[in-house]
């Protein structure tokens, strides 16, 4: 994984990030490197490279190392060509320095564009962050709002199917009401009847017995006869029930979906 550099070590001779300025700083065995952030390095970055970096003297013959060797990619001496390089490319280190820093000039033109490609690419991405970003934001209050009207409506039918219920109810307990008063007055008028006759005839009056005798007889026809007409079966035995559409109640899981469009 590639980490941005933020500061160098001239011990190492390296580009180095964060992490290991970290480790250089409280690992002993960094102790004595000097790290420098790239800010402090830009303009002196050579007089901070490791004398191995920057030494022109041959390690091997403590010459001065005047030549190019173009096979090795090293700078060498006048011993070594004659020992090691003999049978090596090599040029006067002046005059390949020119060509080399031309091949470096081309291979840089090559990536020169990237930034600027990159920091497009960066745009791009951002400008889409942001966009999806207030997409989502915007498909969330949709939601919420459509949620809030099926909530609302679901809300008002649950209002509307209590007051059919209590209408209903309403409406049979009435009708109960009216046959239960009737057969109470039913009741009231046979018990009358039985009351006013039972105790005329456990009168001792003759006289009065004989005088109120079609009277009574005519009380008890009436009474029998309004009984024998009133239906003593309840008017009604309602019920009660509520069934709940299953599938509607699954259908509203199902009711809504998002997706990243791809």
């Amino acid at each position: 994984k590639s980490v941005r550099a933020t500061s160098f070590c001239s011990e190492c001779g390296k580009f180095i990030c964060e992490l290991c300025v970290t480790i250089h700083r409280s690992w002993s065995e960094f102790s004595s490197h000097q790290v420098l952030s790239l800010k402090a390095l830009k303009g002196s970055y050579h007089k901070h490279l490791p004398d191995e970096h920057k030494s022109t003297t041959c390690p091997d013959h403590t010459k001065q190392c005047h030549v190019y060797c173009e096979t090795c990619e090293e700078l060498i001496c006048h011993e070594c060509i004659i020992k090691a390089h003999r049978e090596h490319h090599y040029n006067l280190a002046s005059d390949a320095v020119s060509k080399h820093k031309m091949t470096m000039k081309v291979k840089l033109d090559d990536i020169k564009g990237f930034p600027g490609q990159l920091q497009g690419a960066i745009n791009t991405v951002g400008g889409i962050s942001q966009n999806f970003s207030a997409k989502g934001q915007a498909v969330t209050d949709e939601i919420n709002a459509d949620f809030d009207k099926l909530q609302q409506s679901m809300t008002t039918h649950r209002k509307a199917l209590v007051q059919d219920i209590t209408r209903m109810v309403e409406s049979k307990l009435r009708l109960l009401q009216d046959q239960r008063e009737s057969l109470e007055l039913m009741k009231v008028k046979v018990s009358t009847c039985l009351d006013f006759v039972t105790q005329t005839a456990a009168s001792d009056h003759v006289s009065e017995f004989f005088m109120l005798q079609r009277q009574m007889a005519a009380r008890i026809a009436e009474v029998k006869g309004e009984f024998l007409s009133t239906d003593l079966t309840p008017i009604e035995e309602p019920e009660a029930h509520f069934s709940l559409n299953l599938e509607v109640l699954d259908s509203l899981h199902r009711a809504g979906s998002v997706s990243d469009g791809s």
